[in-house]
């Protein structure tokens, strides 16, 4: 014989409104959650790449404390004059260093002046992080920060 509760209900268990409740609630949850926790992991991929861009800032402060400019100075050792093709390579291009994760930032230096006396640092979203909202870190030789594609975004470098 099957004893019933007071309620009508058979035995211990849950009914289907009570799983369905709790679904929702479930669901509810992870829809807050997970795009916080997507932008905490692009917050921190974005740290990653600052503190690469720093390394590199201080790799090519190292150069022209040794050269005396950023570029090659060239034969007739004048960096106005521009390198003979032997200007620095970077000790590493992507973004973790590890070339066997998944790269996030592909980074690159250019020398705007022309003259070897500035350099311009950028690391460009990619993989995971393409499409991301802060866009191109950049870090240049008097240490100024940007972004491109992200105007006025200033949480984007701190």
């Amino acid at each position: 014989m099957t004893t019933t509760g007071a309620a009508g209900r058979k035995g211990p268990g849950f009914t289907l409104i009570e799983l369905m409740i709790t679904v929702v609630i479930v669901s509810i949850l992870a829809a807050i959650a997970y795009p916080s926790y997507r932008e905490y992991v692009a917050r921190s991929r974005r740290a990653e790449a600052r503190g690469v861009l720093s390394e590199l800032g201080l790799f090519m402060a190292r150069r022209y404390s040794e050269v005396g400019c950023y570029q090659d100075a060239g034969a007739d050792g004048d960096c106005a004059a521009g390198g003979d093709n032997e200007d620095p390579t970077l000790p590493f291009t992507t973004v973790p260093k590890d070339v066997t994760q998944t790269t996030y930032y592909n980074l690159s230096l250019a020398f705007p002046g022309g003259n070897g006396l500035t350099f311009k640092l950028s690391a460009a979203p990619t993989g995971p992080m393409a499409g991301d909202k802060c866009g191109t870190l950049t870090l240049d030789d008097q240490g100024t920060w940007g972004v491109t594609g992200a105007a006025g975004k200033a949480y984007c470098i701190k």
